[in-house]
């Protein structure tokens, strides 16, 4: 295996991890779709470098499996800094049991046929049995595997994620955050890790970088501010203030019954209008309820 080798494999994980988040986000069955579908795509691949006479280059295919794994893991925790989400007995199950069989399917077939494709009348007799198959599914409508995320994890993980986003943030930010209405200051925080969560500083970068080329509004900074100009996190936090304010103010001021009380949740859920807010509302009580601990 040569160094033109790996950095194809590894052209080709990143090709397979596309092709993994496209199915995420349409498929409920992210954990089979994970397990058979790098499978079928090392097939898939293998078959096209036969044909091109690159039988050599199919004896380490699952290595792109591998590669895919490594760059996933990379963007969670770098690019998307998530690592307080990372469900490293999920990763071990699903991945462990996708690259042994292509492990397996690669030594024990790939690389001992000279084609990889069935010709028209090997197709035939399995062909019945397919449609049999693709009807049941259609029927069932879905089906579930024993190997998924533990929901109980995840929420445990998520509470950790928030609490230690929280901490993080508010060590950053914590002095550009002026506002005479301190019940608003738990708000700016939810706000502020649920935006980081969707656009981490990497994706935020990159906006900017976007932005000099084409100069269309888009949202900027830790907040996500839609602006016509660039701006820093910094701004985007003095911007988002001025909006809950605004907003608290209204509330007060259209309220039937007079309180110097704020309704938190009705400033959130007025800050992102038709958008639903639910999350950002989770991540509101985790920090109050952190705050009071």
């Amino acid at each position: 295996m040569n160094i033109l080798m790996i950095i194809t494999y590894i052209m080709l994980a990143i090709v397979l991890f596309y092709i993994l988040n496209y199915f995420d986000a349409n498929n409920k069955n992210s954990n089979l779709i994970h397990i058979v579908l790098p499978v079928v795509y090392i097939v898939l691949l293998a078959s096209l470098l036969k044909f091109l006479d690159l039988t050599i280059w199919c004896d380490f295919l699952f290595l792109i499996i591998i590669f895919e794994l490594i760059i996933r893991l990379i963007y969670v925790k770098k690019v998307m800094e998530q690592e307080n989400l990372v469900n490293s007995s999920y990763y071990i199950k699903i991945y462990g049991l996708s690259i042994l069989f292509s492990c397996l399917i690669n030594t024990m077939f790939i690389s001992k046929v000279e084609e990889i494709l069935p010709t028209a009348e090997e197709i035939r007799p399995g062909l019945w049995f397919l449609i049999i198959i693709f009807i049941y599914l259609v029927i069932k409508d879905n089906i579930k595997i024993d190997i998924t995320k533990d929901t109980n994890t995840f929420i445990e993980k998520k509470e950790e994620y928030v609490v230690v986003s929280y901490a993080k943030l508010k060590n950053m930010y914590s002095d550009s955050i002026i506002t005479s209405t301190k019940e608003l200051i738990p708000v700016v925080y939810a706000i502020m890790v649920y935006e980081n969560y969707k656009r981490p500083k990497v994706l935020r970068n990159l906006d900017n970088i976007k932005y000099r080329f084409s100069k269309k509004q888009i949202k900027m900074g830790i907040m996500q501010i839609t602006s016509k100009k660039i701006i820093d996190d910094y701004q985007s936090i003095e911007l988002a203030v001025k909006k809950l304010e605004k907003i608290t103010l209204k509330l007060k001021t259209t309220a039937k019954k007079k309180t110097n009380k704020i309704d938190t949740e009705e400033v959130i859920k007025n800050y992102y209008g038709k958008i639903d807010s639910s999350d950002v509302i989770d991540i509101y009580n985790k920090i109050i309820d952190f705050n009071k601990k």
